[in-house]
C-alpha cells in the first residue's frame, strides 16, 4: 500500500445531514438544492442557509465546497464528535451508554500475602468473573482515549493519506450526522450490535445513494474496542479504507468488532457467530456493504475471529473470501490442556479468562467464592475451556467448535474462501504444532493456502494486513481483470537472524517442515508439562534431560501422520535441583541419526530447564514472565526449545 504525503485534499461537505449543495435558479436568485436520497433509505437534512465561511469543516456558505478551501484553513483540523465513548460510568460503576469515562477494571495481586487455596484473587475490579457469554468489556470499553490523542491520530491519518477523517459518536447514524459523499474518512464508532461494539468505518466517497452491496468490507474482531480501535488494528484499518478510494479505487467499508468481549472472550463462542452475523446484516442493511464480498484479517484472536467466521459453521447469509491470519489457535480443546511452564502464554490466558489471578496454579480448583457454580471445582483447562466455548470435554470441543474441526473446514471450502496463514515455531501461547495441522487438514481439504512459517519466530505477524490489502484491490482497483481474491499456494519458510533481529527467507534443506522441540525454560517439582516435537511424518527422535551428577532422563518415539509428538513428563518431587540441559537427536526417514544443537535456540544460548522447589507466589503475568525464555528483539511470546535450523 502506498501512501501519498503530498495530496493537499479539499473535504467538500460536512453537514448535518444529507449532502447540501447550492446554486443560482433560471431567475438569478440563489436557490437551495438537496441531495434527494430518500428512496435509497439515506438520511435527509435541512437545506443550505448561506453564513459567512469559518474554517469548521462545513459548507456554511452553500457553494458547494466545505469552507477548509479558504486561505489558511486546515483540511486536517479536527472536526471530530468528541469525547471518544467508552459506554462506561465511573458514577455508576456500570456500563452506561454514551459515557465515555475510563474502567479501572485491573485489580493487583499482593505476592507478598500468603497464598490461600479456595480464595478469590480477582483479576477484573468489581468482582467480575467471566462464565460463557459474559464476558468484559462486551457493550462497553475498558480503555478511555483522550480527546488530545483522538484528534492527533486522526491528524496524523490525514497528513499520511491526504484525506480527511471524521469521528463520530455510534447514534450519528440514527441522528442523521453521517453524510453522503463528504471527502473524508467517517468513523463511526462503539455501535452497540447484538450485545457486541462495532465501530465501522466509511469511505471518502461513500453515499447512500449507491446500489445495495456497493462496497466490499474489511473487517477485523480483536480484544478491547478502543484499544483496538487507537492501538492496535485501528490505524491501520483506517489508511486502508482511506487508500480504497484514491487512484480511481472504488472505496470498502472497514468494520472493527470486539467479539462480544474485549477480555475473557476469545471469539470463540457460538454466540459471537450470531454477533458478528447481525455486525454484518447491520453494514449491509443500512450502509451498503457487501455480504458476499468480506475480507478478513487479525493475528491471535483476531486471526481465530477471521477463521471462525469465515468457516460461519451455522450458515448465516454472509462470505469471507479471503482470511489472512497469523498464529491463531487451531484446536481449543486439545489447546488448553496444555497449561503449563511449556506454553508460558496459557499461563497468563488462564487467568484472562476465568478472572482469577491465580487459576494458572497446579492442583488449582475454580473457587465457590466466585459465584458460577457451573464452574465451582473445575480445574483451571477446564474452565477456560467452558468460558471460551460452553463445552466441557476437550475432544468435544476440537471435533465441533475448534477451526481444525469437520464443520468448520467444510465452511470454509463451501465459501470459497482463500487462505493466508502465518506460524512461528515457538509460539509460547499458540502451539507451532496445531497451525502446521491445520495447515496440513486445509490443503488435504483443497482449499487454497498459502502459508510463512518463521523459524525461531513466535507469537508473531509479518504479511498479514498487506495481504488484506492486496485481496481487496479485486473488489476496489477497476483495473483490475481479476475480479476476486487469489492466493499463491504453497509454504515460504522464514529465519530470525540473531544478529541483525531480522526476519530472512531460506529454504529447508529438504524441503520439510524444520523439526522443533519446545519445552519449558524453569519448572517445578510436581508440576506436569508436555515436550511438544513438530516435524516430518516418520522422523524418529530421542530426548533428554541432562545435570551433572544425576541419571538422565530420556525419551523417545516417532512423528505422525499429524506431524506433531506430545510427550507429557511429571516432575518427581524429590527430584534433585539442577539446571537440565536439553539433548536432542533425531532420525529421519531414510537418513542417519544426528544431533540438534543445544545452542539451536531463539537466542543462541544452551537449553536448559532449571528445577526449582516449589511454584512461587505469582499472578498469571507474573507467572508467564518467570518462564519466558530467551528473546531477540522484535520477537518477544517464545517458547524454550530447539530447532533443526
Amino acid at each position: 500500500m502506498t501512501l501519498n504525503h503530498g495530496l493537499r485534499f479539499i473535504l467538500p461537505l460536512l453537514v448535518t445531514g444529507a449532502v447540501v449543495a447550492c446554486g443560482t435558479g433560471s431567475d438569478g436568485t440563489t436557490q437551495d438544492r438537496l441531495e434527494d436520497e430518500s428512496a435509497s433509505g439515506g438520511p435527509r437534512g435541512p437545506a443550505c442557509v448561506a453564513t459567512p465561511e469559518v474554517c469548521d469543516g462545513l459548507d456554511n456558505d452553500c457553494d458547494g465546497i466545505a469552507d477548509d478551501d479558504l486561505p489558511g484553513c486546515d483540511v486536517c483540523a479536527p472536526h471530530h464528535e468528541l469525547p471518544v465513548v467508552t459506554h462506561f460510568s465511573k458514577a455508576a460503576n456500570a456500563p452506561t451508554p454514551m459515557a465515555a469515562d475510563q474502567a479501572d477494571i485491573e485489580v493487583p495481586y499482593d505476592s507478598a500475602k500468603p497464598y490461600v487455596p479456595g480464595t478469590c484473587y480477582p483479576r477484573y475490579a468489581g468482582d467480575r468473573y467471566p462464565t460463557v457469554d459474559r464476558y468484559i468489556g462486551d457493550v462497553w470499553s475498558t480503555t478511555a482515549i483522550s480527546d488530545d490523542e483522538a484528534t492527533g491520530q486522526f491528524r496524523n491519518l490525514c497528513q499520511a493519506t491526504g484525506i480527511p477523517f471524521r469521528f463520530l459518536k455510534p447514534d450519528a447514524l440514527d441522528g442523521k450526522r453521517i453524510v453522503s459523499k463528504p471527502g473524508a474518512v467517517q468513523v463511526l464508532h462503539a455501535v452497540n450490535i447484538a450485545g457486541s461494539l462495532a465501530t465501522i468505518v466509511l469511505p471518502a466517497n461513500w453515499s447512500s445513494a449507491a446500489p445495495k452491496g456497493g462496497y466490499p468490507i474489511l473487517a477485523n474482531g480483536y480484544y478491547d474496542l478502543n484499544a483496538n480501535v487507537f492501538h492496535e488494528e485501528g490505524p491501520e484499518m483506517f489508511r486502508m479504507i482511506a487508500e480504497t478510494t484514491k487512484a480511481g479505487r472504488t472505496g470498502a467499508i472497514g468494520i472493527l468488532w470486539n467479539g462480544g468481549g474485549g477480555l475473557a472472550s476469545r471469539t470463540l463462542n457460538p454466540r459471537a457467530q450470531d454477533q458478528f452475523a447481525a455486525v454484518i446484516d447491520f453494514v449491509a442493511s443500512k450502509l451498503g456493504g457487501d455480504a458476499q464480498r468480506i475480507i478478513m484479517y487479525g493475528t491471535s484472536r483476531g486471526a481465530a475471529t477471521a477463521l471462525t467466521m469465515a468457516s460461519n459453521p451455522k450458515h448465516h447469509p454472509y462470505r469471507v473470501t479471503f482470511a489472512s491470519a497469523a498464529v491463531p489457535p487451531t484446536r481449543i480443546g486439545e489447546h488448553s490442556t496444555l497449561q503449563s511452564a511449556t506454553f508460558g502464554g496459557l499461563l497468563d490466558g488462564v487467568a484472562w479468562s476465568t478472572g482469577l489471578q491465580d487459576a494458572w496454579r497446579t492442583g488449582w480448583k475454580y473457587p465457590a467464592c466466585a459465584g458460577h457454580p457451573e464452574l465451582t471445582g473445575k480445574s483451571g483447562p477446564e474452565a477456560h475451556l467452558y468460558i471460551l466455548t460452553g463445552a466441557t470435554d476437550p475432544t468435544v470441543a476440537d471435533e465441533h467448535m475448534s477451526l481444525i474441526s469437520p464443520e468448520y473446514i467444510a465452511g470454509l471450502k463451501a465459501a470459497g474462501t482463500m487462505v493466508h496463514l502465518e506460524a512461528g515455531t515457538h509460539d509460547n501461547i499458540v502451539p507451532y504444532a496445531h497451525q502446521v495441522e491445520y495447515g496440513l487438514k486445509l490443503l488435504e481439504a483443497g482449499i487454497p493456502l498459502e502459508a510463512e512459517v518463521m523459524v525461531r519466530s513466535g507469537h508473531y505477524r509479518q504479511h498479514v494486513a498487506q495481504r488484506a490489502w492486496d485481496a481487496l484491490q479485486a473488489y476496489v482497483d477497476p483495473t483490475r481483470t481479476d475480479r476476486s481474491p487469489s492466493v499463491t499456494p504453497g509454504i515460504a519458510f522464514f529465519r530470525v537472524n540473531r544478529g541483525s533481529a531480522s526476519l530472512e527467507p531460506f529454504t529447508p534443506s529438504d524441503g520439510a517442515y524444520p523439526f522443533t522441540l519446545e519445552g519449558p525454560r524453569v519448572v517445578a517439582r510436581g508440576n506436569r508439562f508436555p515436550l511438544m516435537l513438530v516435524g516430518a511424518v516418520g522422523t524418529n527422535w530421542e530426548v533428554s534431560l541432562n545435570a551433572p551428577g544425576v541419571p538422565a532422563s530420556t525419551w523417545t518415539g516417532t512423528i505422525p501422520p499429524s506431524q506433531k509428538s506430545i510427550q507429557w513428563v511429571t516432575v518427581p518431587v524429590d527430584q534433585p535441583l539442577a539446571d537440565y540441559a536439553y539433548r536432542l537427536r533425531i532420525q529421519k526417514p531414510g537418513k542417519d541419526w544426528v544431533e540438534i544443537p543445544g545452542s539451536n535456540t531463539i537466542d543462541g544460548s544452551v537449553g536448559v530447564v532449571t528445577l526449582v522447589a516449589t511454584e512461587p507466589n505469582l499472578s498469571g503475568t507474573q507467572a508467564l514472565k518467570a518462564v519466558t525464555g530467551g528473546q531477540v528483539a522484535g520477537f518477544a511470546s517464545t517458547t524454550w526449545g530447539l530447532s533443526e535450523y
